[in-house]
């Protein structure tokens, strides 16, 4: 009979793997005696000599043989003696069975033995992310993995799903900056239990974690600004000289705004680069409002900042709410990085104490501030049409009535526009109550006439005028016009209030008298 030796495991590779087996045998197989020297004769027992029963010289008791051959002078032949014969799989990984079975004198022997075909070990590892808060830059969708232990050639791919942590602390989100972990797992779920790994096919799959570090992308950039105002009809900018001219003059005075923390779509470089640096810009930079301060100070007026966004927004603001306060509005106009472009003034002065080593950073946001005054008291001049009928358009006789303070807006805002009615730049002023003509005559044509407040209108003998409020207009006429009233001359000072413009618009009505009035005599 014989024995068979365990067979080792091996590990998976793709390929048929039918082992060998190494078989041992408990007894001599028989062999012819021979005469002569050293052999065995009847009835005597030659010193050196085995007995009866015993094995000849050279041959042994126990010994041991191979299907490739024996290592002694019996050998157990394959097909002969024994037959070994394999489960149906031996390529995939799992345990293969061996039926080795006895012929011939080993007949009626079948010894079975397994041995094992070891999955191989595969790796899979979450891909580390490195990336800024930047708007530019965002997690990948998905989270991506590596695998390695997969043989070459073969199919294989791994299962396995990727997500990063999440943080949990209040008023956080997937962008705040930290360490987070990017998890990966199998089949078995994210809480699964992978410490000796998940068997997929033909392989033990392991997986490990990889790291997402997301650090501040914000940028300590300065904005920047020009400032504008309203003067003789038209929006003009301060220019490095220090005075206005006309908006087309683009070479204003751009004044530096203080440092703020950005968050850029992409770092400051990636603006200064390329062929079209307006086409980098494009769609890929977004920034939060800039945080203008409460009040700036501009020459010898303190400004209120309102948030309107555009010119019209904040005009129909002041029709409505007119509390004769300065204001400034900023109105974002483009994205503009410049290379070490340092304004050379503060529009707030005490904003350059945080300039610091960044002071000669880039800008990235350009504003266009306008001023705007509000209404103060103002000494200006109502004026009267003296025109013979309602019905007509403004005539050329035009008086001028006594000086009135009147809250409104500077005078130089009415000085000149395309038509009368836009040269208030559409923000009305305070209305006033209406002037008072009492004790007021027009003489025009040789008639006096009285104001109808002053006399009895039915009086036929009586030429009187009425005064109607036309309309708000602003005539540029400033002190050419004649007084109304020579006592009203008093009130008017020719080397100040000339370039003052007038604020209302009366036309006066006249009536003549349809009776002589006589005086009886006795």
């Amino acid at each position: 009979s014989f024995t068979v030796k365990d067979i080792a495991s091996v590990d998976y590779n793709g390929s048929k793997q039918e082992q060998p087996v190494e078989l041992k045998y408990s007894a001599t197989k028989p062999v012819e005696s021979t005469e002569g020297e050293g052999t065995e004769t009847e009835g005597t027992e030659p010193e050196g000599t085995e007995t009866e029963g015993a094995a000849p010289e050279g041959a042994t008791t126990e010994g041991e043989t191979t299907e490739e051959g024996t290592e002694n002078s019996i050998a157990l032949v394959k097909g002969t003696d024994y037959n070994v014969s394999y489960s149906e799989d031996t390529t995939n990984a799992g345990t293969v069975t061996v039926t080795i079975t006895g012929l011939g004198n080993y007949a009626g022997t079948v010894i079975t033995k397994t041995y094992e075909i070891n999955p191989l070990k595969v790796t899979v590892t979450a891909k580390s992310i490195e990336r800024t808060t930047r708007l530019a830059e965002a997690d990948p969708n998905p989270f991506t993995a590596t695998y390695t232990g997969v043989l070459e050639n073969d199919n294989f791919v791994p299962e396995y799903h990727v997500e990063r942590e999440m943080p949990t602390e209040p008023n956080t989100d997937a962008n705040t900056p930290g360490e987070y972990d990017i998890y990966v797992y199998g089949k078995a779920g994210k809480n699964g239990d992978y410490s000796e790994g998940e068997r997929q096919g033909n392989y033990l799959v392991f997986f490990e974690a990889g790291k997402l570090t997301i650090t501040d992308g914000t940028d300590p950039l300065y904005n920047f600004a020009r400032v504008r105002k309203y003067i003789d009809g038209s929006w003009q900018t301060y220019q490095k000289d220090h005075k206005w001219k006309l908006v087309s003059d683009w070479n204003g005075l751009y004044f530096r705004l203080q440092k703020t923390d950005i968050l850029t779509a992409y770092a400051p470089e990636h603006y200064l680069t390329g062929k079209d640096k307006a086409a980098n810009l494009k769609d890929k930079y977004t920034a939060a409002d800039y945080e203008f301060p409460e009040t700036i100070e501009f020459g010898d007026e303190t400004y209120y900042y309102h948030p309107a966004t555009k010119v019209d927004d904040f005009k129909a603001y002041l029709l409505n709410n007119n509390d004769h306060k300065n204001y400034y509005i900023a109105v974002f106009e483009k994205v503009e990085v410049n290379s070490k472009v340092l304004p050379t003034e503060w529009l707030v002065a005490s904003d350059a104490a945080t300039a610091g080593e960044d002071a000669d950073y880039r800008f990235h946001r350009n504003y266009i501030i306008y001023l705007f005054e509000g209404e103060k008291t103002q000494n200006l001049y109502n004026m009267i049409s003296v025109d013979e009928q309602m019905g007509m358009n403004p005539g050329t006789h035009w008086r001028r009535l006594k000086r009135t303070s009147i809250v409104a807006n500077p005078a130089e805002n009415y000085k000149v526009g395309t038509t009368p009615y836009t040269r208030q730049n559409g923000i009305m002023p305070t209305s006033v109550d209406p002037y008072d003509f009492t004790g007021y005559e027009i003489k025009e044509g040789g008639i006096t006439y009285k104001y109808i407040g002053d006399i009895d209108p039915s009086d036929p003998t009586v030429s009187y005028f009425e005064a109607q409020y036309e309309h708000f207009i602003v005539k540029d006429t400033r002190g050419t016009n004649p007084f109304l009233k020579d006592a009203d001359r008093a009130t008017y000072d020719a080397n100040s209030e000339t370039e003052l413009a007038y604020h209302r618009d009366y036309q006066a009505k006249l009536h003549k008298a349809t009776k002589a009035k006589y005086t009886i005599k006795y």
